[in-house]
C-alpha cells in the first residue's frame, strides 16, 4: 500500500491543533473549554463546514504554576449518517486497527470515551472533556461509571 503523504502545510495545521494550549487557573470546564478555543483561534486553527467531526478527549496537566496546558489526549472522527446513526473512526494504538463504532447519539459516544479517559478524579485539575471541532460536544457528561461521594461514609 502506498503511504499517506502529507504536505508541509498539514504538518503546520497539526502541530497547531495537537501542541498544548495555555490552560485557564481554573479546574471548571466552561473554562478550560475558552482558553482552548481562544488558543486554537490565536494559532488560526478553524474547522470547515463539513460532514466530518474531529472529535478531541482534552487533558489538562498542570505540573507547576508556570506549566499550565490543555492537550488533546485522544482523537477521532465522528461521521453523522443520514438516519441519525453516528459513526466513530479511531485508532486507539498503534499496533491496533482503525475501529469504526456506532453510537445513537453523542451522549453515548460521550459516556464511552469518558468511561475510557475520565479515571483521575480528585486532583487539582479539570477533568477530561470532548470537543466536537472547537466545541463542547452536545450531550457531554463526566463519567457515568463514577460513584457519588457519601458524606460522613466510607
Amino acid at each position: 500500500s502506498t503511504p499517506i503523504k502529507s504536505s508541509a502545510a498539514s504538518d503546520v495545521y497539526k502541530r497547531q491543533l495537537f501542541a498544548p494550549v495555555e490552560a485557564a487557573d481554573s479546574t471548571e470546564t466552561g473554562a478550560q473549554v475558552q482558553a482552548l478555543q481562544e488558543g486554537w483561534s490565536s494559532r488560526g486553527v478553524t474547522f470547515a463546514d463539513s460532514e466530518a467531526h474531529l472529535i478531541s478527549v482534552i487533558f489538562h496537566d498542570k505540573f507547576s504554576d508556570d506549566e499550565n496546558t490543555l492537550s488533546v489526549g485522544h482523537a477521532g472522527v465522528l461521521l453523522p449518517s443520514e438516519d441519525g446513526t453516528l459513526y466513530f473512526l479511531e485508532k486507539v494504538a498503534f499496533q491496533e486497527p482503525y475501529r469504526l463504532l456506532k453510537f445513537q447519539n453523542r451522549t453515548e459516544l460521550s459516556d464511552y470515551l469518558m468511561e475510557k479517559y475520565d479515571t483521575a478524579w480528585g486532583q487539582d485539575t479539570t477533568r477530561p472533556f470532548i470537543m466536537e471541532n472547537d466545541a463542547l460536544l452536545e450531550g457531554f457528561r463526566q463519567n457515568p461509571l463514577e460513584k457519588p461521594k457519601v458524606k460522613g461514609g466510607n
